[in-house]
C-alpha cells in the first residue's frame, strides 16, 4: 500500500526512481539480515536468532516470526521483474544488484519455510506474466516451479505435503483458530471486542474441540 502510495505522490521520474532505490535497498539489508541469520545463527539486526523446532530451523531476518519476514519479502519478486524487464543495458550495476537482490530474497523465503508466503509469491507471478505477451510460457515455467515444490526432495516440498497429513499438519488447528474469530466478530459486529485482544478473548470463544 505504502508502495502504490509513494507511486501516486511522486512528482516526477526523479523521486519515482528515489522511492524505488529506498524500496530495494530495504529489501536488500532484510535479504542480507535473512542470510547473515542463517549462517551465523543470529541477525546483525536485533541480534535475533533463528528459531529452531524439532524438524526444521526458520530464520526470521530482523522480524520476529519467519511467516511475517517471508510475507514482506513477497512484493520484491514482482517488482524486481518488472524493473528488469525495463532494465537500460548500459546500466550493468543495476542488473547485477537485482539479480543479487532476487538471489538472496529467494534464498532467505526458503530458508523461512513460510508455506503461506511462497504460494502467495507464485500466485503474483501468475498474475503479473498475465500481462505479457510470453504468458503461456511463463505458465509453463511457474508450472513446472510449484511442481518442484510439491514433489523434489527438498525440505519446503515436505512442508507442503504435511498438509495431507492432518497428525502433521498445522491446517486444522488454523481451522478452529478462524472458528474462534468467526465467534467473536459473531458476538460484537459492529464495534469488535478492542484492538489487539484476540488472545485476551479466546480462552472465551474458543471451540470446545480446541485442545488445551
Amino acid at each position: 500500500i505504502l508502495f502504490y502510495g509513494g507511486f501516486e505522490l511522486a512528482q516526477d521520474d526523479r523521486q519515482l526512481r528515489w522511492i524505488i532505490q529506498v524500496l530495494l535497498t530495504v529489501y536488500f539489508v532484510a535479504a542480507l539480515a535473512g542470510v547473515a541469520q542463517d549462517v551465523f545463527g543470529f541477525a546483525p539486526i536485533y541480534f535475533r536468532p533463528a528459531i529452531h523446532s524439532e524438524n526444521y530451523t526458520r530464520v526470521t531476518g530482523p522480524l520476529k516470526n519467519f511467516n511475517d519476514y517471508a510475507s514482506f519479502l513477497v512484493p520484491i519478486f514482482p517488482i524486481s521483474i518488472v524493473l528488469l524487464m525495463q532494465w537500460n543495458k548500459k546500466r550493468r550495476s543495476v542488473l547485477a544488484f537485482l539479480i543479487l537482490l532476487v538471489s538472496l530474497s529467494s534464498f532467505v523465503l526458503y530458508r523461512s519455510l513460510s508455506r503461506g508466503a511462497i504460494i502467495a509469491m507464485i500466485i503474483s507471478l501468475f498474475v503479473l506474466v498475465s500481462f505479457f505477451k510470453f504468458r503461456k510460457v511463463a505458465y509453463a515455467g511457474l508450472t513446472v516451479l510449484t511442481g518442484l515444490l510439491w514433489f523434489a526432495p527438498l525440505r519446503m516440498s515436505l512442508r507442503f505435503r504435511e498438509l495431507l497429513q492432518s497428525s502433521l499438519s498445522s491446517t486444522n488447528e488454523r481451522i478452529l483458530l478462524i472458528d474462534t474469530a468467526i465467534s467473536m466478530i459473531k458476538a460484537s459486529p459492529m464495534f469488535g471486542l478492542g484492538i489487539n485482544t484476540y488472545s485476551i478473548n479466546f480462552p472465551i470463544y474458543r471451540p470446545k474441540n480446541y485442545p488445551g
